[in-house]
């Protein structure tokens, strides 16, 4: 994640679709700390494993205004706090611009708790955009396993290996999917050299044509 002069954050990724053994692969490998990707000379070194679980709830105008012009409107549980975050599209492909207000957990419980009533800057920053009513249209379950890639002791990207499970507001059936995305942590970062590498190892991967999690969500419920 980079800064921008502004002091919000400049989101660099690249995103892949999982074959659901691909998934778990992917997971038993970047779970043991010194486990390497090799390509062109070049090293990546795993470290810092961590599994988590995440609720996510996501807005939108009734008519999908954001997902339309390739932005989100997003709060996830942290678990003793809550975060709300829109992103918005950057000039370069593999980036986004993000905003993100965390906020304590006690404003109520997560999945009814009103957001869109609070004067934050990432709801603010979408009221920019559009004066059209916002609404929650989705909830997602994230199982996520990441670790960090060093290169000579240095971290240069973050890895997300991903189970989504999604549902939207009005309707109880669900969907899931399986995703891999590398994050930039230095300015340095060679994504397309770093997917490669992983790629050698575990086969060709599909590169996404979404911008997040919310899009392909979405997309998958036919809307």
């Amino acid at each position: 994640m980079n800064q921008a002069k502004d002091g919000h954050e400049i989101e660099k990724e690249l995103k892949f679709v999982l074959s659901e053994i691909q998934h778990s692969n992917l997971v038993k490998f970047i779970s043991t700390d010194g486990n390497v990707f090799e390509v062109d000379g070049q090293r990546f070194v795993v470290s810092g494993y961590q599994h988590k679980l995440r609720d996510y709830r996501d807005f939108d105008t009734p008519d999908y205004f954001l997902l339309e012009n390739g932005a989100s409107l997003t709060v996830r549980d942290r678990g003793n706090t809550y975060a709300v975050t829109s992103k918005f599209p950057a000039q370069q492909s593999d980036s986004r611009h993000e905003y993100t207000k965390p906020i304590e957990s006690k404003v109520g419980r997560f999945s009814s708790f009103d957001v869109l009533a609070m004067s934050l800057e990432p709801i603010n920053k979408v009221r920019e955009i559009t004066s059209k009513e916002l609404v929650e249209v989705l909830q997602r379950n994230v199982s996520t396993h990441r670790a960090n890639l060093h290169v000579t002791g240095s971290p240069v990207a973050e890895l997300a290996v991903d189970k989504v499970s999604i549902r939207s507001i009005d309707d109880s059936k669900g969907k899931e999917f399986f995703e891999l995305e590398i994050e930039s942590k230095s300015s340095d970062c060679d994504l397309l050299l770093i997917s490669s590498a992983i790629q050698r190892r575990f086969g060709s991967m599909s590169t996404t044509n979404y911008k997040s999690k919310y899009e392909n969500s979405i997309r998958l419920l036919g809307r």
